[in-house]
Formats: structure tokens, C-alpha cells, sequence
């Protein structure tokens, strides 16, 4: 037929109208089945030409939800984590759904809970394993038109957990001092990545001089004599407390004292004399810098003519002749007093000059021979061991020839009444 030679009343029925153009409208929120809706059409020139027809419509109003699943790893149960794409393979009416054309009810179960938006929370803290948790989503200008699916998350088993020795060795200790190395969680792993301090938990643990704190740090006591020492520590996973290994911590503590000999050249005059040495210890050292006298204790010592002394000086007695000498002495670090080392002083002390009695020459006036004179200078050109003798460290043999006396202290008497002439006398000294 030709639309202009007839005539439609428009007719509802239901969600379904038959408009006088003869279209069907199907109107908007329809439920999903299946509608029909009667119009009648007469002919304009003839009006009771007329017929009925039945028109038949099935609105599909289909919603799909779509079961999800996720893997997470062990430090995403530990840390949580939230997945945003669960909608990602829904559908409505065969298409994908737009969030804002659905409701979505709020569910949770143990550690999964989804939320309003769509999203699903894994909480902080979860361990391994496999969690479910259901949501329905329906429409909203359909209300009764929903699904529901299921969301699965298996969460991984962690790595081990991983404490990795650690060797300090390279940089020593001072044991007097003691003092704190370096920090054992740096080369620590946790699900195979350097672990975050925060994700664990250490005892402390102390053995013998080495201490393992709580935030990985290790102290060595003071006083702690040198050597190697070892201790061993545990960490465990805060989130997964039987996730556990140990690891041990080696440290070398450098006590070392190095007493170092001593060689001393004395000359004779002072192997007479007597000398004291001062510096024994200038070239001793404690932990690899110079002794500080206020850290080490001096054994006394004495061999022969040789003395050393608490202080550190060593004395060569007066009196000591030509030769070498040696006495040991040890020094001990007071804060660790098995910190030892002992040293050889030498004193070579050297031969003296050969002593030297010189001519003497004096002129008397003929008055002078009269009157007798006496000469006191004559060991003022005498030398020993090259320099003018000390009256104290001689010894002169008296001596007379003729009128001329050498006396014991050294002085030279001419006797009164001396003619004029030329006369001699020797001594020794």
C-alpha cells in the first residue's frame, strides 16, 4: 500500500507504540521479553475498509558480568593492591558496559573487598594463597536486569627471604675505642629484591665483643682485643613471620702494637758520664699511629749498664766503658693489656780519644829562681777525648827533677834559691 491512501490511529500498548507514520517505538527502561502491541489500518477513500495486524518486538536487556582473575605476588599481598578492570569484560545488551549506566553492590570477603567504583581491594598483609569474592552489578534504568560474577586472586608464596653474610674485614676495628661498622641489611634481600628495614624484624643478639642491633647496625665493644670475631643474626618477614634465614657477621679488631728497636751511639765521655735516652718510644706505635705514653704501660727492665725505666727513658750507668749494650722492654696497651710487643734497645757506647799530655814552656825572672814560683796552668793545653781534660776525671803522678816539682793537683812548684838556667821535669796523667 501507499502510506497516503490509509490511516493509522497510533496505539500503546505497554512499552510498545504504533505511531500514525507506522513506526513502533519501543520506550526507554523496557525490561527484557518479548511485546506486541494491535493497530488497525483503514483505507482514506473507503473507511470501513479497514484490517488489524499484531506487531511483535523482543527487547533484549541482557547483562553479563564476567568472572575475573588476578595473580599477585607475595609483596603485593604484603603491601596490598587494587585492581581497577573488572568491568573490562562485562557487557550490557551485548556491548561494554559503561560504569555509568550500572549500580554496583559493595562486597567483601576476607581480604577482598570491592568496592562501589568497581575496583577490588586486596588488603595489606595477605598471605599466600587463593581468595574469592562475588559482585552484582545491575542496571539502573533496568533495575532488575543484574549478574553476578566472581573475583579470584591467588597470591603468591614469597621468595625466601635472604640474610647474606657479611665480611668487614678489610676495614678494621680499633679495639680501644670499639666503635659501630656498617649496616648487615644492605646487602639483605626480600622477595628477590634489597629488603626495606621496615619489612622486618632483628632481635639483637650480642656475642662476645660484637653486638647486632635492632636496625642492622654492629658495634664492637670498647677494650676489645684484636683478632677476628664472628656472630651470627636472624631476620624474619614482619608480614610473614616464619619467613626467616640468618647470616654471619665477621669482623677483624686491630689491637696491633709494634715496639720498635732502638740503637743509641754513646761517646766514651758519655759511657763515663752517664746518659739517658728520652725517645724509646717515638717510633712505637698502637693501631698503626705514634704510642700516646697515657695508653701503654712500660715493664722495667735492666741488663748490664743499661736501665729502661716505667717512663720510657733508658739510662746507661756512669761509668760504662767502651762497647755495645742491649736491654729489651715491652710496652702493653692498658686498655687491652694483652696488646703487647717487646723491642731491643742498643747502645753502642765508642772508644775514648787517645788522652793527650802536652809540652809546657815557662820563663822565670832570675828574682823569680830566687824567690821560688809555682806554675798552675800547665793542663790547660791537656786534652781527653779531644776536648781540654777535666781536672776531676785525671789522675797526675807527683814527679821532682832538680828544683822543679809537679805536684799532684797539677801545679808545678820551682824551688827558692834556683840559679838561672834551663831545667826539666815530665809527669803523666
Amino acid at each position: 500500500l501507499d502510506p497516503n491512501d490509509v490511516s493509522l490511529t497510533p496505539v500503546t500498548t505497554g512499552p510498545l507504540t504504533v505511531n500514525a507514520d507506522g513506526t513502533v517505538t519501543v520506550a526507554a527502561g523496557t525490561d527484557s521479553g518479548t511485546y506486541t502491541v494491535v493497530y488497525t489500518i483503514c483505507e482514506i477513500a473507503v473507511p470501513t475498509n479497514c484490517d488489524d495486524a499484531t506487531v511483535t518486538v523482543v527487547v533484549d536487556g541482557t547483562m553479563d558480568a564476567v568472572d575475573d582473575d588476578y595473580t599477585a605476588t607475595a609483596q603485593e599481598g604484603v603491601d596490598g593492591i587494587t585492581y581497577t578492570d573488572i568491568l573490562d569484560n562485562d557487557t550490557l545488551n551485548g556491548v561494554a558496559v559503561d560504569p555509568n549506566d550500572i549500580t554496583i553492590t559493595p562486597n567483601t570477603n576476607g581480604p577482598l573487598t570491592v568496592n562501589a567504583n568497581g575496583t577490588v581491594d586486596v588488603a595489606p598483609g595477605t598471605g599466600p594463597g587463593t581468595y574469592t569474592v562475588t559482585y552484582t552489578i545491575c542496571e539502573i534504568a533496568v533495575p532488575t536486569n543484574c549478574d553476578t560474577a566472581t573475583v579470584t586472586v591467588v597470591v603468591g608464596n614469597p621468595d625466601p627471604i635472604e640474610a647474606v653474610d657479611d665480611d668487614y674485614s678489610a676495614t678494621p676495628v680499633n679495639g680501644t675505642t670499639g666503635g659501630t661498622v656498617s649496616n648487615v641489611f644492605d646487602n639483605d634481600t626480600l622477595n628477590g629484591v634489597l629488603l626495606d628495614p621496615n619489612d622486618v624484624s632483628l632481635t639483637p643478639v650480642t656475642t662476645g665483643p660484637l653486638t647486632v642491633n635492632a636496625d642492622g647496625t654492629v658495634t664492637v665493644a670498647a677494650g676489645t682485643a684484636s683478632g677476628t670475631y664472628t656472630i651470627v643474626y636472624t631476620i624474619c618477614e614482619i608480614a610473614v613471620p616464619t619467613n626467616c634465614d640468618d647470616a654471619t657477621v665477621t669482623v677483624v679488631v686491630d689491637g696491633t702494637m709494634d715496639a720498635v728497636d732502638d740503637d743509641y751511639t754513646a761517646t766514651a765521655q758519655e759511657g763515663v758520664d752517664g746518659i739517658t735516652y728520652t725517645d724509646i718510644l717515638d717510633n712505637d706505635t698502637l693501631n698503626g699511629v705514634a704510642v700516646d705514653p697515657n695508653d701503654i704501660t712500660i715493664t722495667p727492665n735492666t741488663n748490664g749498664p743499661l736501665t729502661v725505666n716505667a717512663n720510657g727513658t733508658v739510662d746507661v750507668a756512669p761509668g760504662t766503658g767502651p762497647g755495645t749494650y742491649t736491654v729489651t722492654y715491652t710496652i702493653c696497651e692498658i686498655a687491652v693489656p694483652t696488646n703487647c710487643d717487646t723491642a731491643t734497645v742498643t747502645v753502642v757506647v765508642g772508644n775514648p780519644d787517645p788522652i793527650e799530655a802536652v809540652d809546657d814552656d815557662y820563663t822565670a825572672t832570675a828574682q823569680e829562681g830566687v824567690d821560688g814560683i809555682t806554675y798552675t796552668d800547665i793542663l790547660d793545653n791537656d786534652t781527653l777525648n779531644g776536648v781540654a781534660v777535666d781536672p776531676n776525671d785525671i789522675t797526675i803522678t807527683p814527679n821532682t827533677n832538680g828544683p822543679l816539682t809537679v805536684n799532684a793537683n797539677g801545679t808545678v812548684d820551682v824551688a827558692p834559691g834556683t840559679g838561672p838556667g834551663t831545667y826539666t821535669v815530665t809527669y803523666t796523667i
